[in-house]
C-alpha cells in the first residue's frame, strides 16, 4: 500500500501489494529507456559531425546599403 505522510493513498481491500512495486519499475524502465535514446542520438550527432567536420558559427550579414553609407531600413 502506498502511504504519504501515514494516511493510505491507495487502500482497497483487494489491493495487490504487487502493483505498486511494478508501476515504481516501469517509471524506472521508462526513464533508463528515454536515457539511452537520448544518449544513442548525441553519439550519431557527434559520429556525423566527425566525419563532416564541425559547424561553423552563424555570421549575420552586414546591412545592405544604397550606394553609400545609409542602410536600407
Amino acid at each position: 500500500m502506498v502511504m504519504l505522510d501515514g494516511i493510505p493513498i491507495n487502500a482497497a481491500p483487494d489491493y495487490d501489494q504487487a502493483e505498486g512495486w511494478l508501476v515504481t519499475a516501469e517509471v524506472a524502465v521508462a526513464t533508463i529507456n528515454e536515457f539511452r535514446r537520448q544518449v544513442s542520438k548525441r553519439q550519431a550527432a557527434l559520429r556525423r559531425e566527425s566525419e563532416i567536420g564541425p559547424r561553423q558559427p552563424y555570421e549575420p550579414l552586414a546591412p545592405r546599403t544604397a550606394g553609400g553609407d545609409q542602410a536600407l531600413i
